[in-house]
């Protein structure tokens, strides 16, 4: 038999370098630390401390939600009770309070299902496989979002933006967070909005609207220091500019931006079509 000296799979790999961590500190029979370690046993009711085991390491490894693991492992017994487990990727989630799509991993439930409806279907004279197939989807990714939720913290507050795309990430979060916790049939929220449909387009604009009466945007002038600062540029014209930007690069991309930038600064109001028309027009040539 030929030996195996490597792992073939990206997923083995992974499994592997988790399972050797919890391993490492793994020791049959040797004491689990706790905050009680230490502390003497004064009354007669205290648990005993617990001894390292194979149930106790594998309780522990299956606790943490791995996201290289599959979003859900799905089976059923012989009486067609159907069991799903979810890994939901924790920190994805709570970074972005989207709920993670079913799509991707359709194949997988497909497969289970193929085989699952050959023996459930048995049970019936007349069965529709498609009202199945629906329903169960259905009641995954509804079951999905559940679990997500439960991970929502009980609120999300705006923090100060430090730029227009933290800013609207922040707003965008917070639509969301609304979305998955507001349980008011009759929220009234977008009562003095035009549009009053509660969705994640209209209450995302207004969340990012209403946070401007607490975080001001920025000043023009405070993104074009921002700007010239990072190319050390601030204290120059334009021809000084040009001139120290030509002599480590003939980029025309670099050198149609730093003209736009001070066209920019010469205009009291502008737009981003006009941005986008002077510097594909006029000065990208």
């Amino acid at each position: 038999m030929e030996q195996n000296t490597k792992l073939n799979t990206i997923l083995a790999q992974q499994i592997f370098n988790f399972s050797k961590l919890h391993l490492r500190k793994f020791i049959p029979g040797a004491l689990i630390p706790s905050a009680n370690q230490k502390q003497k046993q004064t009354t007669s009711n205290q648990k005993p401390i617990q001894k390292q085991s194979f149930n106790h390491l594998l309780n522990t490894m299956a606790a943490e939600k791995l996201e290289f693991l599959p979003l859900f492992e799905i089976f059923n017994n012989n009486h067609f009770t159907i069991t799903v487990n979810f890994n939901i990727p924790k920190n994805d989630f709570l970074s972005t309070f989207h709920i993670p799509s079913f799509k991707p991993h359709v194949h997988k439930f497909n497969e289970w299902f193929e085989t699952f409806f050959k023996s459930y279907q048995k049970q019936f004279t007349n069965i529709n496989q498609q009202k199945v197939y629906n329903y169960l989807k259905f009641q995954i990714a509804t079951k999905l979002a559940d679990e997500c939720k439960k991970l929502l913290p009980l609120e999300f507050q705006i923090s100060e933006p430090n730029s227009l795309r933290n800013h609207l990430f922040q707003t965008n979060k917070k639509a969301l967070h609304h979305i998955h916790t507001c349980k008011d049939s009759k929220c009234s929220i977008l009562k003095n909005q035009e549009d009053q449909k509660h969705n994640y387009k209209n209450l995302s604009s207004y969340f990012f609207k209403q946070s401007f009466t607490t975080y001001s945007a920025p000043e023009k002038d405070t993104y074009f220091k921002a700007a010239a600062q990072n190319d050390n540029i601030s204290e120059l014209g334009l021809e000084q500019a040009l001139e120290k930007t030509i002599v480590p690069t003939i980029d025309p991309y670099i050198l149609a931006r730093i003209i736009l930038y001070y066209n920019i600064q010469s205009q009291s109001k502008f737009s981003i079509a006009q941005i986008k028309q002077s510097y594909e027009q006029e000065y990208l040539i």
